[in-house]
């Protein structure tokens, strides 16, 4: 994070090693508890490249059966090495991240999880009906690790709760495809700039999760309750110009410049008063912020039981290979 001109600007990046959106959760809390002392008037949040963001990285949850699934062994024991971390961080993925290749169809080993798996078996067990059975999903699927679980559900739960709770305008920037979590939080920030790649999509139960960031109660107020059904049960995916015409974000802004714009209007907004930002965003948001830290604590509970499961690592590891084609 940086601070230019009263703007505390958040670019969000990928780093594929273990524990890496735990990580990212705890940084973005620091930053944000940070930025309430600073002398920012505004967080600007922006992705890079062409991505905006994948949400969770379901990976800290799987461990690195699914990892090795998805990105090779080679890149496991690399990312395994790599103890850098950055606070511009929030999980989205660049072209050359988590990409099958040849290599795949050997089998790999987990550190974590002391088993083994080869793209062939996956295929042929996910397809026959047996894997329907909750005693061969977890023969099939090693337990998960309830640490690992534990850990990243109090993060999010912090940063949630920190985001929330920010007393100064959020603004984002959605330079192209958002998935899960990155869509969920934006109903919790103040003003949210679109580029027309944008895509918005949510496919909680697809994935057998439930959904977070408070969206199942935001969604209902902000977009109305047949399009929250719709993103949140049916896992409908709108396009920049549908969000923008049922109320999910501010503006639309052209790719070519989404960038120089997006600044532009940040700088713009931070010359007003701090005094008077900060008390108008506290008397808009004060009617709805005792209700959804109370759905984010209840969110955040319903998915560590559900994180658990096997049949979320099934569905999980189905979702990865088969559906993640804007963020690989």
């Amino acid at each position: 994070s940086s601070v230019f001109n009263f703007i505390c600007i958040l670019e969000i990046l990928y780093f594929s090693y273990v524990f890496a959106f735990v990580k990212v959760l705890e940084e973005l809390t620091i930053v944000l508890n940070r930025a309430t002392h600073d002398t920012s008037r505004l967080i600007m949040i922006s992705g890079t490249g062409t991505v905006f963001s994948s949400g969770i990285d379901l990976t800290t949850i799987t461990g690195d059966l699914l990892r090795s699934a998805f990105i090779g062994p080679s890149s496991c024991d690399s990312s395994r090495s790599s103890s850098s971390s950055s606070a511009n961080v929030f999980a989205s993925r660049n072209s050359n991240h988590h990409k099958i290749g040849a290599d795949n169809s050997k089998s790999h080993h987990s550190d974590n999880t002391n088993c083994s798996f080869s793209q062939t078996n996956y295929d042929s067990n996910l397809n026959s009906s047996s894997h329907r059975n909750a005693n061969r999903v977890h023969s099939f699927f090693c337990s998960p690790n309830a640490s690992n679980v534990g850990r990243l559900a109090a993060a999010l739960r912090s940063f949630l709760l920190a985001l929330v709770s920010f007393p100064k305008p959020v603004v984002v920037g959605v330079n192209g495809p958002a998935l899960g979590l990155a869509v969920a939080i934006l109903p919790l920030c103040d003003i949210v700039y679109i580029s027309d790649s944008a895509t918005f999509y949510m496919p909680y139960t697809r994935l057998g999760q439930i959904p977070e960031g408070a969206s199942t109660y935001t969604l209902n107020s902000l977009v109305g309750m047949p399009l929250a059904n719709e993103l949140l049960l049916a896992g409908r995916k709108l396009s920049a110009r549908e969000a923008l015409q049922r109320g999910l974000a501010s503006d639309l802004l052209f790719p070519k410049s989404f960038k120089q714009e997006l600044l532009l209007r940040c700088r713009k907004l931070a010359e007003n008063s701090c005094m008077s930002l900060e008390i108008t965003k506290c008397m808009m948001k004060m009617q709805h912020r005792e209700r959804i830290e109370y759905v984010i604590n209840a969110e955040c509970k319903k998915l560590l039981e559900c994180w658990q499961t096997a049949e979320f690592r099934c569905t999980a590891m189905e979702f990865i290979l088969n559906e993640m084609d804007d963020f690989v």
